[in-house]
């Protein structure tokens, strides 16, 4: 059995929602991570651009932006 017999015996049977079970709480958690994490480097990344009134950032200033997010917002 592939993907689509079991694609198309989910939507012949009306269990669509049976596909998401397997998903869980962990993938939730992830999204919500990575979600908190790439807005508090956009976050960090805009305070130093207006603090020295750049455009752009150097390589070692972006490391350090990189790192900071997932120090300072909680896990």
């Amino acid at each position: 059995m592939n993907v689509s017999d079991v694609l198309w015996e989910a939507v012949s049977t009306g269990q669509i929602v049976s596909l998401y079970q397997g998903l869980g709480t962990k993938n939730l958690q992830s999204f919500i991570a990575q979600f908190v994490y790439f807005h508090g480097y956009s976050y960090f990344k805009r305070l130093y651009q207006v603090k020295y009134s750049t455009k752009s950032i150097g390589t070692k200033a972006n490391f350090l932006l990189v790192l900071l997010p997932g120090h300072v917002l909680p896990s």
